[in-house]
């Protein structure tokens, strides 16, 4: 197999999936990862609701449904390691890809000043966050696991469409218009939201995007190191500010901006996608590609 640069270390990952890279085998390791994430997430959730978990205020109750929620994604990764395990033979190392951790890393501190001065700009008067309920020694407490459950959340993100489809489809494909741009499409559809109303196309627009962003940064590495860093990244961001319907349980801050706000919402994608590919340059520019 053999690619152009400078998406040369794509076969890094692709390599072991080679060998079994039919199709029927992807539909049905796809299959089974939707069962294994759905099962799993309702007997999460369910299994924490018999505990008393969420028997409290409202404000620490709904937070702790976020951290929940937010971990049932592990459930994702483990259906993506069994079937890439049982129809492929692959190990999660593969899924991983070359040094993950250490261009990870790399990447990390390469994007977060980007990041944090982001966070810093000053926003239109009628935009500026404000104080959520969640009081900050509540916050303070809960941010060590919620970076934990961000992470876990976005490792199984980049392991299922990064990791697993992507790696599976250009060991099959060679034409990146298949296997870099269907599973980002596929990432864009996962983030539609019946509750963004008319706004619900720009985010999955949006999300695509950044699922190109990652498949771009995985296919220069080799593994996925960048495309978790950088996810992590943007992610963890919602931690200290968010919109009300968007995430915002887990928010030191609120922007008081509705997600169905088309006409605020459009400058605001806009703004952080233009955030997001400042970072992918960095991203770059630490990995030497």
């Amino acid at each position: 197999m053999r690619f152009l640069p400078p998406y040369e270390p794509q076969a890094i990952m692709s390599r072991p999936a080679a060998e079994r890279a039919q199709i029927w085998r992807l539909v049905l390791g796809v299959m089974l990862t939707i069962a294994t994430a759905v099962v799993g997430g309702i007997i999460w959730v369910t299994g924490l609701a018999k505990l008393g978990l969420f028997e409290t205020e409202n404000v620490v109750r709904a937070a702790r449904g976020m951290l929940a929620m937010l971990f049932s994604f592990g459930f994702l990764s483990l259906g993506v390691i069994a079937a890439a395990g049982l129809l492929h033979r692959r190990t999660l190392r593969s899924l991983l890809g070359k040094g993950a951790a250490a261009q990870g890393t790399r990447v990390f501190l390469c994007v977060l000043p980007i990041y944090a001065l982001f966070i810093l700009l000053p926003m239109p008067e009628d935009l500026t966050p404000v104080r959520s309920a969640l009081d900050l020694s509540t916050w303070a407490r809960m941010l060590p696991f919620a970076l934990l459950a961000i992470l876990v959340q976005v490792s199984a993100e980049e392991i299922a469409f990064r990791g697993y489809l992507q790696s599976q489809l250009a060991a099959r494909f060679k034409s990146r218009w298949v296997w870099m741009v269907l599973p980002s499409l596929g990432f864009g559809a996962l983030h539609y939201s019946s509750a963004a109303g008319p706004s619900a196309v720009l985010m999955v627009i949006w999300a695509a995007a950044f699922g190109l962003i990652a498949a771009d940064l995985t296919a220069r590495s080799g593994s996925l190191g960048p495309a978790i860093a950088l996810h992590f990244t943007h992610n963890s961001g919602l931690l200290y500010a968010s919109m009300e319907d968007n995430l915002s349980d887990l928010s030191l801050y609120l922007i008081p901006m509705a997600l169905s706000d088309t006409a605020a919402l459009w400058p605001m994608m806009v703004l952080e996608l233009g955030v997001i590919v400042l970072a992918w340059r960095a991203a770059r520019w630490g990995l030497g590609r």
